[in-house]
């Protein structure tokens, strides 16, 4: 019950914000098992509420900054929608510690749920990718290797027209999935 409402009012958020939602490349996403959903990171929470709003899989756990837990309102929707606090090293120093946050997603993974991250590590404005950090991979490759389950990661691309303006437009594409091989997995062994 509690997760239909939050669905429902995240849908609800996403569409009263923007006047129109596109999204394409749905039928990229695999009805069963576990999928990483990797995107760009154009626009703060509003990246993981529309992915939560149009990718089709719940609970859809995402990767966030820690510094939102300190904002007393935001808590119980990030704990209710299953997001995962991260630290990372720029905001936090070189003893940050993500060990818990990673023991977390592999769960999630290999439970056979999906979650969502955002590989730039930083919302930001550019109107290019900036320099990819190596967790969606690293995750998945992890949880592989361990045998305990299967991921695929689906590239996710989120564009807006006028990213704040009220009633706005957004393009979500969904990206051909990318499944672990073997390849894949030798080289992660030895590096």
């Amino acid at each position: 019950m509690q997760q239909r409402l939050i669905i429902v009012m995240v849908r609800i958020v996403t569409s009263t914000f923007f006047r129109r939602i596109d999204v394409v490349g749905l039928d990229n996403i695999p009805t069963d098992g576990s999928i990483i959903f990797a995107g760009n990171h154009p626009n703060a929470l509003m990246d993981g509420w529309l992915l939560t709003a149009t990718c089709g899989k719940w609970p859809l756990h995402f990767v966030a900054n820690a510094k939102l837990w300190k904002y007393r309102l935001l808590v119980p929707l990030l704990n209710a929608t299953g997001a995962v606090p991260v630290y990372p090293r720029e905001e936090f120093g070189e003893d940050a510690d993500n060990q818990t946050a990673l023991s977390t997603l592999y769960d999630v993974i290999e439970s056979g749920k999906s979650m969502a991250i955002f590989p730039e590590g930083v919302s930001h404005a550019e109107s290019q990718l900036i320099k990819l950090k190596t967790g969606a991979a690293r995750i998945a490759l992890t949880v592989t290797s361990r045998g305990k389950g299967k991921a695929v990661i689906i590239p996710c691309g989120l564009n807006y027209i006028h990213r704040h303006r009220f009633r706005s437009q957004v393009l979500i594409e969904f990206g051909t999935p990318m499944e672990i091989n073997q390849a894949m997995l030798d080289h992660f062994q030895r590096d």
